[in-house]
């Protein structure tokens, strides 16, 4: 026979014999709890335990951090890391006064031990890094002006690069990369009607105009390009101005980069 004694609702010793023990609690052979196992973890026909997620249930154990009960629901196993970063949040660490923000999973070490390891001299930072313009400060991130001064100068240069783009866009590349011949050729043309110019020559020819048409015609685009290409760049420069007299992130912030495109210049350098 088996014998179980409980104290306090935890089983305290299990015998086997044929004298039943003082205050003792008879048991299937082959009893499967073990000493310091709460007796309600037990079926009530102490057969074997009840299933993991019934204990849970019933608040008889509670489900460790970064455990899930298995299919055969009799054991706790670890989570998969997709998982765990579903359940635990993704902290954010870094050094003091860095702007490189270290993002830091909850994850079991080698030991099994279960929490969030971040490389050694980083403090956690309190939530994501708004930019790369922001720095670690006394555990918040801080705007710094010279970083976001640097952005927003290099946003203005894309944004007037992108408006340079699009006044020549509709030209393919071969053309574009003829440009500056086809300037030069038109100044010497008209400046000496006898000068060598093949490339203007065999466009007017293909095109069914005169080489004096096609060389005005020519001039013309490059004064208006040179035009459009002075008003975007002083719009650069106002811009650039503008953000270098900053003092505070707020105003830089503030500052927006859109570069316009003139469109009368626009319009008569593709006509």
């Amino acid at each position: 026979m088996e014998y179980i004694t409980v104290e306090n609702g935890i089983i305290a010793a299990h015998r086997c014999g044929k004298d039943k023990p003082e205050n003792a609690l008879e048991v299937p052979s082959g009893f499967a709890g073990y000493m310091g196992l709460p007796l309600s973890a037990l079926k009530e026909d102490m057969s074997g335990l009840k299933p993991i997620s019934q204990q849970l249930a019933e608040g008889v154990i509670n489900l460790p951090d970064g455990y899930k009960v298995n299919k055969a629901d009799n054991e706790f196993i670890r989570m998969e890391q997709a998982e765990i970063d579903e359940k635990y949040p993704i902290k954010t660490y870094a050094e003091e006064g860095s702007f490189e923000a270290i993002e830091v999973k909850k994850t079991f070490d080698r030991d099994g031990n279960f929490g969030y390891w971040p490389p050694e001299g980083t403090v956690e930072i309190s939530g994501k890094q708004p930019d790369v313009t922001y720095k670690a400060v006394n555990g918040k991130w801080a705007p710094d002006p010279a970083r976001a001064k640097a952005k927003r100068l290099a946003e203005i240069d894309e944004r007037c690069e992108e408006a340079m783009r699009t006044v020549v866009s509709s030209y393919p590349d071969s053309e574009k990369q003829t440009f500056p011949q086809q300037s030069a050729e038109a100044q010497a043309y008209l400046a000496d009607p006898t000068a060598s110019v093949p490339l203007l020559s065999s466009l007017a020819l293909s095109r069914g105009v005169t080489l004096d048409e096609l060389a005005r015609r020519v001039l013309n685009k490059h004064t208006v390009y040179s035009v459009l290409t002075g008003k975007i760049l002083g719009q650069r420069k106002t811009l650039q101005n503008r953000v270098k007299a900053c003092s505070s992130v707020e105003e830089i912030e503030q500052i927006e980069t859109a570069i316009q495109i003139p469109q009368q210049e626009l319009n008569q350098y593709l006509s």
